[in-house]
């Protein structure tokens, strides 16, 4: 009696801890991104199995494991020089008492202004992004995050990150995450990157929404596990010595020096942003997401607590046409001693010689056509403005050419 009591106490025992491998292994899908062994691809690098399972709303906790095994560094960042390029984002703080912002959010294309919480949207400075600046120097690329409040070191579950477009096709290629609580010092604790290895970021129609919902495997691999991978010196990151509102990002420069240039945005969420689940407006319908704006859609639902910039440039002159492009203002000068008419927006440029309005800064990429008012409106360029570029207007309509000094 007692030999087949200890045999069903141990087919019990069986069938209990299949069910909890079962469970765990649910686990590591349907949660999303959150931080935990339990809920986080494994740290391998091997992708987990993709899911029509949305994320939780409310994920368990964000604090990652720290490693099990020794990090030893051999080589850690310097101090970001200043911004090569930078993109400024819209500020929620004006309308945060009235639960709302007033701009900046765009289901269509995957800009998100969501400083708020789900349905009370409360203001969550702490992940209010202001701008965003990129750097390099010899061996890292530096990626600065700027926020209207003071960075969450408190661990309080907060997540800032830069998604990286290598190829320029509209998918984000690489997403580096740092998890609070983030140290003053630079650390690889908390950090991993994230890769799409199976292009399937953006789903069908990269940046903008694919209409009806889809499933992608957005970023499943992790290739670099806080110190653990084939370079421990691959990624750091730190709040700024110099502000407590900036978050600093260090990656070494060799995942992108092959690339040509590549395009780079920057994110921060409170509780989850989950890889997988990127692009975020494939795999939640506006309906589900909520939104910020007052309108149909208010308040934030599913996609909520979360902020992200529009994708800038760096390594390589933007033509205007890539996908998720900030808008890069230009400058047009008027060379020659005429007045010259700008069109479209009928803008008017001074002759070179007046002390002010022979040059117009901050003006919109696209092609423009120049009329020498003094001369009856006769054309004298059609040009495009390129982002951040300059258009020089040489001649006259009585075939005077002009250098630009």
């Amino acid at each position: 009696m007692r030999r087949a009591t200890n045999k069903g106490v141990l087919v019990l025992s069986l069938i209990v801890m299949l069910s909890m491998a079962c469970r765990l292994g649910s686990g590591l899908v349907s949660g999303g991104d959150s931080g935990t062994s339990a809920t986080e691809p494994p740290s391998t690098g091997a992708a987990p199995a993709a899911s029509d399972t949305p994320p939780p709303t409310e994920p368990p906790t964000a604090v990652p494991p720290t490693p099990t095994i020794a990090v030893v560094h051999v080589a850690t960042p310097g101090t970001p020089g200043g911004a090569d390029r930078y993109m400024e984002d819209f500020d929620s703080s004006s309308t945060a008492a009235e639960h709302r912002t007033g701009g900046g959010d765009d289901n269509q294309i995957g800009k998100f202004e969501r400083p708020f919480t789900a349905q009370q949207m409360d203001y969550l400075a702490t992940i209010d992004l202001k701008r965003g600046e990129v750097d390099a120097d010899p061996t890292w690329y530096y990626f600065s995050l700027f926020l209207k409040g003071e960075a969450d070191t408190s661990g309080g579950e907060s997540r800032y990150a830069v998604e990286i477009d290598t190829d320029l096709d509209g998918r984000g290629d690489l997403l580096i995450q740092a998890v609070s609580p983030i140290s003053a010092d630079w650390t690889s604790l908390g950090v991993r990157v994230y890769n799409d290895s199976g292009n399937t970021v953006g789903g069908v129609t990269p940046v903008l929404a694919d209409g009806a919902k889809v499933t992608t495997t957005g970023y499943e691999e992790i290739i670099y596990d806080q110190g653990v991978g084939d370079d421990p010196d691959t990624a750091f990151a730190r709040v700024s010595p110099k502000s407590s509102s900036v978050v600093e990002f260090a990656l070494k420069r060799r995942w992108l020096d092959d690339t040509g240039g590549f395009l780079w945005s920057v994110w921060a969420a409170q509780d989850k942003l989950g890889p997988a689940y990127f692009d975020y407006n494939d795999n939640f319908t506006l309906v589900e997401a909520g939104s910020p704006l007052s309108g149909a859609d208010y308040p934030v639902k599913r996609v909520a607590a979360v902020d992200s910039t529009c994708r800038m440039s760096f390594g390589f002159s933007p033509t205007g046409s890539e996908k998720g492009l900030c808008i890069i203002p230009g400058r047009v000068r008027n060379c020659t001693p005429h007045p010259i008419l700008m069109k479209p927006g009928d803008k008017e440029l001074a002759p070179f010689f007046e002390a002010s309005g022979s040059i117009l800064n901050n003006v919109s990429p696209g092609v423009y056509k120049f009329y020498d008012m003094s001369v009856q409106n006769m054309l004298v360029l059609t040009a495009t403005l390129r982002p951040g570029g300059q258009i020089d207007i040489t001649k006259t309509g009585l075939g005077d050419s002009y250098p630009c000094k």
